[in-house]
């Protein structure tokens, strides 16, 4: 692999990796259309699908998605195995609703 692959480089080692689109399909729960029409139209991986892929495959979501992933930014978090769904459980908000004390009023 080239030190700074395209977007559509790196989608083609993804699916070098995964072993087809079929296969890489599969393994993020999606048609293999849908990633025929990526590799034929949009020539990436779109924005919602690159945290998959990258778990799936291990192609670095900055290779993936430079235009939203810079490398820059440092590498990439050790995630758990998967399709990346057991990371939304681990997500805290960062707004908790306020709920007053009842007890403290007057």
């Amino acid at each position: 692999m080239v030190i700074n692959p395209t977007p559509y480089e790196a989608l083609q080692w993804a699916l070098e990796i995964a072993g087809s689109q079929s296969a890489l399909a599969r393994k993020i729960g999606l048609s293999q259309a849908a990633v025929w029409k990526w590799v034929q139209s949009s020539k990436r991986v779109p924005a919602e699908f690159v945290l998959r892929v990258e778990a799936a495959t291990g192609v670095p979501r900055h290779h993936l998605r430079p235009d939203i992933y810079p490398a820059d930014l440092g590498p990439s978090p050790d995630w758990p195995a998967g399709h990346g769904h057991e990371r939304a459980a681990a997500v805290v908000p960062l707004h908790q609703p306020h709920t007053p004390n009842r007890s403290a009023a007057a």
